[in-house]
């Protein structure tokens, strides 16, 4: 899903039909917003630097959250749905040299603030996923930094382990596939792409060379998965990216090592040739 500058419309693309479809006639609100999370069919969405609301473009269902300054964020996770009483929304932000955690719970009337550690320690790279009992968010050298929610007031910790599993990249992505926590490295201009798993025992990341018959989406503002369908779709990594001026999302092939997407017959090394979209995120049609 990705809207364009201040048209009013959300625009669905379908990654494996390279279908694209309007929705219109969306609330006001939603005109000149941006993006910053997405979660099993729910968009967190901000508009003017401080206001910040959550909406379900399949539902039209909405909701906002107290004001808050929404300048340096470099990640936001739920723990739950939005709607839910359980649920917990973190903001990472960063500070000069320092990154800094604020959360909220559900009906709460005004946000608390963590403080975390020196940047150069820690820089999140990716929005945070939750998994058990604490959100979990990847950082500029491939190390973890945990936010507990069972900790008194929250409680953050970056892991001495997992150590960085690859060299200097480009992207990073954090995915929770199948109750598993998964890491996503992408290198310049798309050039090479690694998957990782974290053995939660030792610690330490485990490079997957086949995903079998699970399918990947990443992007900036949400990552996913899903068990494929039929087994084309399977054992891929779909990107935010069109190929050429076609509506064709591309993804990158664990089997070949290369991008290419359904109803091209196309071979790509790297990103030359795609298109990113801008203010977008995948989304779980949920509850449609």
């Amino acid at each position: 899903m990705y809207l364009k500058n201040g048209d009013g419309i959300c625009y669905l693309s379908d990654p494996i039909h390279g279908n694209t479809f309007k929705r219109k006639n969306l609330p006001e609100m939603l005109s000149g917003a941006e993006i910053y999370c997405s979660w099993d069919g729910w968009l967190l969405m901000s508009k003017d630097m401080e206001s910040i609301f959550f909406f379900n473009p399949f539902t039209a269902e909405q909701g906002e959250y107290p004001r808050r300054e929404m300048f340096c964020i470099v990640g936001i996770g739920f723990s739950t749905l939005p709607t839910s009483l359980d649920c917990t929304t973190i903001v990472i932000f960063d500070t000069h040299d320092t990154t800094c955690f604020s959360f909220i719970h559900s009906r709460e009337m005004a946000w608390r603030y963590v403080y975390q550690v020196n940047g150069r320690d820690f820089t999140a790279v990716c929005n945070p996923v939750f998994l058990d009992t604490a959100f979990y968010v990847l950082g500029s050298n491939g190390n973890l930094g945990v936010f507990n929610l069972n900790i008194g007031e929250g409680h953050c910790d970056v892991l001495a382990k997992p150590e960085r599993p690859c060299n200097s990249f480009s992207h990073g992505y954090l995915v929770e596939c199948d109750g598993e926590l998964l890491s996503v490295f992408v290198g310049h201009l798309g050039k090479w792409v690694e998957v990782f798993r974290l053995n939660r025992t030792d610690m330490v990341w485990v490079k997957i060379e086949s995903l079998g018959n699970h399918m990947l989406f990443v992007s900036d503002s949400s990552c996913v998965w899903a068990v494929a369908k039929t087994p084309e779709m399977g054992n891929k990594i779909y990107f935010p990216r069109f190929y050429g001026e076609t509506q064709s999302i591309i993804f990158y092939s664990l089997e070949t090592k290369r991008y290419h997407c359904f109803g091209y017959e196309i071979s790509l090394e790297n990103f030359y040739g795609t298109r990113k979209l801008n203010n977008c995120c995948w989304v779980e049609p949920n509850g449609f």
